[in-house]
């Protein structure tokens, strides 16, 4: 007796890979322009280099411990940067704030923390 060996081929189909990139598309397109527009947006630029402006401040004000209010502006003269400090005995009540030009607005980001300095 002979076994009859069937033709059977395995995997998807032209028509089958074609509909499932174009469903791909159809989501990712869309998605990729919305994430286009958000990085665009002048305020969302303005918020991110407030953000690392405030937090390169508070970095330096902790590694140094630098216990003093301070108001200046940054390289490009664009932000104002105001630090401050409020010391009750060894604890350390320390603002952030980033302002656009000037302080008449609110700031764009403040960052607050508590730390405690021991000074021996």
């Amino acid at each position: 007796m002979r076994k009859e060996h069937r033709n059977r081929e395995e995997g998807y189909s032209l028509v089958e890979v074609l509909v499932a990139l174009a469903i791909l598309g159809a989501v990712l397109i869309p998605t990729a322009a919305f994430f286009v527009y958000v990085s665009n947006y002048p305020m969302n630029k303005d918020k991110i280099e407030a953000l690392s402006l405030s937090r390169s401040e508070m970095e330096w004000t902790l590694i140094h411990e630098i216990d003093s209010d301070t108001l200046y502006r940054s390289k490009d003269n664009r932000w104002l940067i105001k630090r401050s400090v409020e010391k009750n005995q060894d604890l350390a009540l320390i603002s952030i704030e980033a302002f656009r030009r000037d302080t008449l607005r609110p700031p764009v980001i403040t960052f607050k923390t508590s730390r405690i300095w021991y000074k021996e």
